[in-house]
Order: structure tokens, then C-alpha cells, then sequence
């Protein structure tokens, strides 16, 4: 659930600043610091429903290497034979993708990593470089790579198939997330100025949104298991907006208070939208979460105390529990940071998402409300009990489309891993 992460973040690496003015809090939030890779500096991308962080961090000798983050252990996903890689999505699975330079060369691939495999290149479109962007549960990557008359556009990558253009959109596409399925439906970029839009599924042509009046270009970032998508669209004149489009196709633009840009990064199944506001593009950042896209949005600096010493520049991405992982200055040093919300917040964002029929929703919002009370009352192995039970029973859920129920497994899975619960 990404959009334009690597050049953003590796611009961010070299001139980071943020300006954020406060204090109103919207929950509890732990910040956690990622670490590095022996290096200075660590940005993150996203972060799966298991807490599991991926990003990128210098290395000893001076290298930036793509990393999964896992309970405290950040492990170096090494290259493709190149100096540098860059991680940008993970899957509930652990499956990782982004893109490393290739061994004797300035070119960059595509890749995706599994633990255990290693690295696998995912080629080009006939050209020389491609970049992956998103994969989804059931395997599905996207990005964007360059054909043999060296002009980029969106791909769609499937083991059983390899890499494939996405059709439409001439005479540039970018694809930026994809959705649930073997078959999406795809969010990116298309045309030149570029427009935000989406392929409805991997077969079919490329559909441009209509942008508000005054906007002619912008991006799409990211899309939901509903379909709704995020990202940025903006004005001859350099004016950025943030903007939620509903699988409705109702657009409404996002407004982060007393600063002028606004860009939508990523949007979870809840409908927790992330991003990053700015003045200057090139001085002073400003990380945001809006809790529903028609919530007054807040700076990620007023959900944590002033004594932890961080300020937050980029949000990239965001769970469905409302975990958030960016990059900020901590202390003076750039860091890849996890804010993670209270229990409390994390089960009400689970009973936002809560998909499938009443009477699912029902028992979702009585057995986390029966575990928020257990566990005030040290019932903990009660507590674990009944959201295993519940895990269970999403699987099986038929009010749910197949690959949602895989989400909300690993999400209520997500949930019994933050409170400690064994088997998790």
C-alpha cells in the first residue's frame, strides 16, 4: 500500500527536517526505533498485519540494504548481486518485494524475497530496470518497468506467468498497490501529465478518475479490500492535495490543518489514512493520520509524548490495527520508526474493518470487547482463548470473500501476537 516511496525516502535519507505543532491526542501510541544494519541511517515502507517492517537501512560499509523487521531482529535481505536494494512491500506471508540493483550494472530489478529462497528477479518488460511496488496474499506483485523502447509502464508479476504489462493508459503507467486476489483490482498512475486511476483487474484496460476542478495530474498510492483508493492529485500551479476515493467513485480531498500540501501514502482496511504534509517539498515534512477519511487529520507528533525525542516525516503505510511505520528523526538520527496504538485502539480499528455479514460483525465486536475486558481483569489465557476462536472461525467465515478472510485471519492473528498470546 505504497506510492512514489523510494525517491522520496532516499531524498529524505539526504536533507531530513519536520515541522510539527501539537498537542492534542487522538490515543495512546508506543514509537519504537528499528535500528539499522550497521549503518546511520533506516527509512521503512510498509509493515503486514503481524507487525513485520520493511524498508531499507545502511549498511557497515555504507550500502543501503532492503530489511525485514521482525519482534526486535532486523535481517539484511542482501542483492541481486548489486551494491543496493530497497524493500517496499510485505505480505501477511512474509513475502517480500522491492527492487536491487543487478551484479555489473547501474540497473535496477524488481525482486521478491521469501525467507528460506532469498532473492528472486523478477526481470523487465524487455528494458532495463523495473521496480515492484505491492504484493499482495495471494502472491500478486506490482510496479512499474521499462519495454524495449525504454518507456515505463505498470506491470503485473504472478509465478505462474512472470511479468506482464498492464494494458492502457498511454503513454506512461505506473502501478502503485494492489488489492486482494489473484486478479486485483490494480491502484497506479497513467498518461502524461500522469492521472491517478486503476486497472479493475489485471486484464483490463486503465480507467483515469475525474480530479476535482483546478487538478489536472496526480498519483495513486494505495487501495483496500472495498476498493477504495488513496493518493495525491495536484494543480498546475504546484498545489498538492491528498485525496480518498470511495468504490463508489466519490473522490473527497484531504486537508492536514495549518499546512498547505497534503499526499496520502496508505490506507488500511479500516480506513486509517496516512500521509505526509508539507510547505516545502524539500525542507520541512510533517507525518499524518486521518482515522476515517472524513476525520480531521493529526500530526503524528501529537499522538506521542514530547520526551520521546522523535519527530516524524514520512508515514508510509499503515495495518489494519493501526500500527503505523515511517521515517523520522529520533534524537537526531534518521530512523524507520513502528507507532503502535494501545489495545484499546487496536480492537476498535478491527471492529472498524470487521467485514462479511451483521451477524459476523456482531461476534467480532462481542468476543473483542469480551478480551479487552479479560484482560483488565489479568484473564489473559481467556483473553487468547477467544480471539483464537474467533481466528478460527474467520477462516471459515462464508460471509466473506476468500481473500478477505485471509486478511482478517492474519489481522486477528496480528492482534494475539501484540497482546503475547502463545502459538502466535
Amino acid at each position: 500500500m505504497k506510492g512514489r516511496l523510494a525517491a522520496a525516502l532516499a531524498l529524505f535519507v539526504l536533507i531530513l527536517s519536520s515541522a510539527q505543532a501539537s498537542t492534542q491526542r487522538q490515543a495512546r501510541y508506543a514509537v519504537r526505533d528499528l535500528g539499522t544494519l550497521g549503518g546511520t541511517v533506516t527509512a521503512a515502507a510498509d509493515v503486514n498485519a503481524l507487525s513485520q517492517v520493511v524498508g531499507f537501512s545502511m549498511t557497515a560499509d555504507g550500502y543501503l540494504h532492503a530489511f525485514v523487521w521482525d519482534r526486535g531482529t532486523m535481517t539484511d535481505l542482501g542483492t541481486l548481486g548489486g551494491e543496493s536494494s530497497y524493500a517496499t512491500s510485505i505480505n501477511d506471508a512474509g513475502m517480500v518485494v522491492g527492487f536491487s540493483q543487478i551484479k555489473s550494472s547501474r540497473s535496477a530489478h524488481a525482486f521478491l524475497w521469501r525467507k528460506g529462497v532469498g532473492m528472486r528477479d523478477l526481470g523487465t518488460l524487455g528494458g532495463e530496470q523495473s521496480f515492484a511496488a505491492d504484493i499482495n496474499n495471494a502472491g500478486l506483485v506490482v510496479g512499474r518497468a521499462f519495454d524495449a523502447d525504454a518507456n515505463p509502464r505498470g506491470f503485473v508479476w504472478r509465478g505462474d506467468t512472470g511479468m506482464r504489462v498492464l494494458t492502457g493508459g498511454d503513454p506512461f503507467s505506473i502501478a502503485t498497490s494492489v488489492a486482494p486476489g489473484i486478479e486485483g483490482p490494480v491502484a497506479g498512475s497513467a498518461g502524461l501529465p500522469l492521472v491517478p486511476g486503476r486497472w479493475r483487474t489485471t486484464g483490463t484496460p486503465f480507467t483515469a478518475f475525474s480530479l476535482p476542478g483546478g487538478f489536472n495530474q496526480g498519483q495513486g498510492a494505495a487501495i483496500d479490500a472495498r476498493s477504495d483508493i488513496v493518493g495525491s492529485a495536484s494543480t498546475t500551479t504546484g498545489l498538492v492535495r491528498a485525496f480518498f476515493r470511495s468504490s463508489a467513485g466519490t473522490l473527497r480531498v484531504l486537508r492536514v490543518p495549518g499546512i498547505e500540501n497534503s499526499e496520502a501514502a496508505a490506507l488500511s482496511n479500516s480506513l486509517r489514512v496516512v500521509g505526509t504534509a508539507y510547505d516545502d517539498p524539500f525542507f520541512l515534512t510533517s507525518a499524518w493520520l486521518a482515522r476515517t477519511p472524513s476525520a480531521p487529520a493529526k500530526l503524528l507528533l501529537e499522538l506521542v509524548p514530547s520526551e520521546a525525542g522523535w519527530t516524524f516525516a514520512y508515514a508510509t503505510s499503515v495495518n489494519d490495527r493501526g500500527q503505523i511505520v515511517g521515517t523520522g528523526l529520533h534524537r537526531g538520527r534518521t530512523r524507520a520508526y513502528l507507532l503502535t496504538p494501545d489495545i484499546d485502539e487496536q480492537a476498535a480499528s478491527l471492529r472498524q474493518f470487521a467485514p462479511g455479514g451483521k451477524l459476523f460483525h456482531d461476534r467480532v465486536a462481542r468476543t473483542l470487547t469480551g478480551a479487552l475486558a479479560d484482560l483488565s481483569q489479568k484473564k489473559k489465557a481467556r483473553a487468547c482463548a477467544s480471539l483464537k476462536s474467533l481466528q478460527h472461525s474467520s477462516g471459515r467465515e462464508r460471509t466473506l470473500a476468500k481473500p478477505v478472510r485471509g486478511i482478517y485471519v492474519a489481522d486477528i492473528r496480528g492482534f494475539r501476537r501484540s497482546i503475547e498470546c502463545p502459538g502466535t
